[in-house]
């Protein structure tokens, strides 16, 4: 048996790989280890999301974590995306930019990489595809690294339709599924 069918990510990812027949002994704590876990944070008769925390630890100063989301639109039978929920990205940056700000109570890109962000030369926060809904709210999650230090972990910016809506970029689509929630 190929031990490597069942390890949760891709053959290809792997390389140098050396067969052992036992953990050595003196391999502590510091030993390697990948862990993926799926945990259902929502479920209702509209909306199931569900998250994907990945925690990998490949030796040095620390592991490395990061969640990944899926959002499911239960009537619809389908996954949402973002380009599901709006039309116009330049303007999503602006807008996502603009929250970030009002959460960490900044004015300008400066004050952001001043509280450990590393954004030095963007004008704008990137766009992450990786996103989940709660209720009326959208929240954008960056891993750890992305857009900020590793000590300021995973960076939630959370962005109320109303604010894609002020910008004319929501889709009918997510009028539509806000409509379905308040129902």
């Amino acid at each position: 048996m190929d031990a490597t069918n069942y390890i949760p990510f891709e053959k290809s990812d792997i390389k140098d790989v050396k067969r052992i027949k036992k953990i050595p002994d003196d391999a502590g704590s510091n030993q390697a280890y990948y862990d993926v876990q799926l945990t259902p944070m929502k479920m209702d008769k509209n909306l199931c999301v569900f998250q994907l925390a990945k925690d990998t630890y490949m030796g040095g100063a620390h592991g490395l974590y990061w969640t990944e989301y899926v959002n499911y639109d239960v009537a619809k039978d389908k996954v949402i995306r973002l380009t599901d929920l709006v039309t116009d990205t330049v303007k999503l940056c602006q807008v996502i930019t603009k929250a970030l700000f009002a959460q960490e109570g900044v004015g300008s890109m400066t004050a952001l990489n001043e509280k450990g962000f590393l954004l030095d030369d963007a004008q704008f926060v990137p766009i992450t595809h990786n996103i989940y809904l709660e209720d009326f709210t959208i929240h954008f999650v960056y891993h750890p690294y992305e857009i900020a230090c590793y000590a300021r972990g995973e960076v939630d910016v959370e962005v109320e339709p109303y604010r894609l809506d002020e910008e004319g970029i929501a889709t009918t689509y997510l009028t539509e599924l806000i409509d379905r929630f308040t129902r």
